[in-house]
């Protein structure tokens, strides 16, 4: 059993009352390491957060994060279900029955000397964060189209804007990718209030010049903090703008491949990235499908004169307006705008199929596009045995994971049989012959090595039918949560027959079904839409190939 200060903590952790049971690691950073834990009494999981501190003031700081959380409750912003100070062994206050050897003193209780370390308790979602998806899409080679990009952006600033007109204004002082988080309906939600402080701050000597400018270094990330906190004034002020600066490196990131444009500019140079953000020069990529609006809400953002940049309500404003002209060019971007913004779906990437996967003939910044046409119906319909070679290149596709259910067994493909059949090994320790029936047969390839989801048959032990094909990233997912085995081996090839690469399909949104869902004046309706017409069209396209028996047997 671990320490309190240890990588693991107790397998079994009391927390206020409530009996967790720690499954397994999700992440670290810093001083902190993040674990997926199940109540035992109710069988929900949670993300527990546990914030190692070595002196009192760190254990008031991991509180301040904590009781930051408490202040707000918005669709964009991390909840904290429950928190609590964890004394280490030997510290006051002592075990207690089932408390597995570790102390967890209530939320309200004072901080003793023996503290340690505290933990959060949070909501789990499986969608990992925007720096996870970013990073997934740049290596598979497709983006955002400028819709998919706004939207996003739109949903995480109502978050920054609740903070900023909280009474005092708080900046959070760390908005990057890797601090934004995807729900369960792939809604971003800020995380990680550990670096978030008062907006505005008057500074009225060296000495407070440098110990903001210290504090700032060590809780933001150099590439997308503001220039004001690398050279900070000695007689004048900083504000919440800061996080403005921040967001046109967020939205520069989502754009053009998951990295902010001063760390870009950086890297290409050799240069500092200090002296990157102070030029404020940017590069945007020659080749992009964004529009000149789009583009011109990056640069509003990322002025480097604090005074002269826009307020948070000024960027939703601008960024709302390009968005509703996209999905309605008639509409009236100065009318009440539905302050329930369209969430962001990760998954309408992999829905539209319209990715373009780099063949590898181009820079690493000009990848694969794939836009959203209004009017038009696909482009390319790949029919016959060319379409059916293409099968389907999702591997990389974002998701919800599916796991198993009573009557279903997670297993790895050991041989191909032939007649849509494959032999699984499943992790009940059955060898079944399985059978890909329907749809299936027509949108993915399976393989040796591949894992997949196996829907068991009465009676008959040792045959099943293949459900589902787990992305590469899915199985490490599902291993890491303990639900497949460790020892087993997960195959990281895949991808398109080479003479397939080029090929694309791109599908369209009518215009029709955009102003209809625009003419609501909601934007959940009008994301809806956009992800229905999309489905529709995916499935129009997976028909181009022909009835079942034109389908290549596996």
């Amino acid at each position: 059993m671990g320490g309190c200060c240890s990588k693991t903590p107790a397998r079994d952790v009391v927390l206020n009352g409530r009996h967790l049971k720690t499954l397994s690691l999700l992440g670290e950073g810093g001083f902190a390491y993040v674990y997926l834990v199940e109540d035992t009494r109710t069988g929900e999981v949670f993300a527990l957060k546990k914030i190692v501190a070595h002196e009192e003031e760190q254990v008031e700081a991991a509180l301040r994060e904590a009781e930051l959380h408490t202040l707000f409750d918005h669709p964009n912003l991390l909840k904290v279900i429950d928190y609590g100070v964890v004394a280490a062994p030997g510290g006051g206050g002592g075990g207690g029955p089932g408390s597995s050897g570790v102390n967890l003193l209530s939320a309200g209780g004072g901080v003793g000397s023996g503290a340690s370390a505290v933990l959060l308790l949070l909501p789990y979602h499986r969608g990992g964060s925007l720096a996870e998806l970013l990073g997934h899409m740049r290596a598979s080679g497709v983006r955002f189209t400028e819709t998919e990009a706004l939207a996003l952006f739109v949903s995480v600033c109502t978050g920054v804007r609740e903070l900023h007109h909280h009474d005092p204004p708080l900046a959070h002082r760390d908005i990057k990718p890797g601090n934004i988080l995807l729900n369960d309906n792939n809604c971003p939600l800020l995380m990680d209030f550990g670096s978030m402080r008062p907006a505005r701050v008057a500074i009225r000597s060296r000495a407070q010049a440098l110990a903001l400018a210290d504090e700032a270094a060590e809780g933001s990330m150099a590439s997308f903090r503001a220039p004001e906190l690398f050279d900070v004034p000695s007689d004048g002020s900083v504000d919440e703008r800061t996080d403005v600066w921040a967001l046109g490196c967020l939205l520069y990131a989502v754009a053009f491949g998951g990295v902010s444009p001063f760390e870009a500019a950086a890297g290409q140079s050799g240069g500092s990235i200090a002296l990157s953000v102070m030029s404020g020069r940017i590069s945007i990529p020659d080749s992009h499908p964004y529009s000149a609006r789009f583009v011109d809400l990056i640069h509003y953002m990322l002025n480097t004169n604090p005074t002269e940049r826009p307020a948070i309500d000024d960027v939703i404003d601008r960024a709302r307006a390009i968005l509703r002209d996209q999905l309605d060019p008639n509409y009236d971007p100065t009318a009440d705008a539905d302050e329930s913004d369209a969430p962001f779906d990760a998954a309408m990437t992999a829905l539209s199929g319209a990715g373009s996967l780099d063949d590898g003939g181009g820079d690493d910044d000009d990848f694969g596009e794939f836009g959203l046409e209004f009017g038009g119906m696909p482009k390319k319909g790949k029919g016959g045995k060319s379409h059916r070679k293409g099968k389907n290149n999702r591997d990389n596709e974002a998701r919800d994971i599916t796991f198993k259910e009573p009557g279903q067994e997670y297993g790895q493909v050991t041989k191909v049989l032939g007649n849509c059949r494959v032999e699984v090994y499943c992790f009940d320790g059955v060898k079944r012959q399985c059978h890909i029936r329907g749809k299936m047969r027509k949108k993915v390839w399976i393989s040796v090595s591949d894992f997949v989801l196996i829907g068991l048959r009465d009676f008959q032990d040792t045959k099943g039918d293949v459900i589902l094909k787990y992305y590469t990233h899915e199985a490490r997912r599902l291993q890491t949560l303990g639900e497949i085995p460790a020892t087993a081996r997960i195959n990281t090839a895949g991808g398109l027959e080479e003479e397939d690469a080029d090929e694309e399909i791109t599908f369209g949104l009518t215009t029709a079904v955009a102003a209809d869902a625009t003419e609501r004046n909601d934007g959940v309706d009008a994301w809806d839409a956009i992800i229905n017409q999309y489905e529709e069209d995916l499935e129009e396209a997976e028909t181009f190939g022909g009835g079942d028996d034109e389908i290549d047997d596996i």
